[in-house]
């Protein structure tokens, strides 16, 4: 039934569809960033931490701001914006070499990261039928947790296929 109503409401689609992008980055970030920073980088378990408190900071600032401010906007293109600026800060992230800029672009990432996650619940709530919401959010976490897995798979495989040169 919630495959049906997905398949039938656009907004549904669009909102799983995200999801599945907003995986496919995280699972880039999860195999790549993370040993780059510990190893390559030697900023070690610790330099993680603080970029991951960085992370959540941008995304309560992102919450607030969508809060505040999203309603003022259409949520599919505001969401697209958003994974417009996320596509730049990972297309930045191998460019830089300074902890303080890591710093920046984790923070930015983490505010436009908000809003695609709120906007994801909201069109769900919005859009599917109150008597199968909660298997189209079902649904939506089996989404979310198998494409992180074969997009953790897929990132680490090609990571070992292709060496890195400075």
């Amino acid at each position: 039934q919630a495959v049906q109503m997905i398949i039938r409401e656009s907004n549904l689609a669009f909102a799983l569809a995200s999801i599945f992008l907003m995986i496919v980055a995280g699972s880039v970030i999860y195999v790549l960033a993370i040993p780059i920073i510990q190893q390559e980088m030697a900023w070690g378990t610790s330099g993680v931490g603080i970029l991951a408190g960085v992370g959540a900071i941008g995304l309560l600032i992102g919450a607030y701001l969508m809060g505040v401010f999203g309603h003022h906007f259409d949520l599919k293109i505001l969401m697209i914006s958003c994974f417009v600026l996320l596509g730049g800060v990972l297309v930045i992230f191998p460019f830089i070499n300074h902890f303080s800029m890591f710093l920046v672009i984790t923070l930015i990432g983490g505010i436009v990261i908000s809003p695609i996650f709120i906007g994801q619940d909201t069109l769900i709530h919005h859009y599917a039928d109150e008597l199968i919401r909660g298997r189209v959010f079902s649904l939506r976490d089996w989404v979310l947790n198998c494409t992180f897995v074969i997009g953790a798979l897929i990132v680490g495989l090609l990571a070992t296929q292709i060496k890195k040169s400075y």
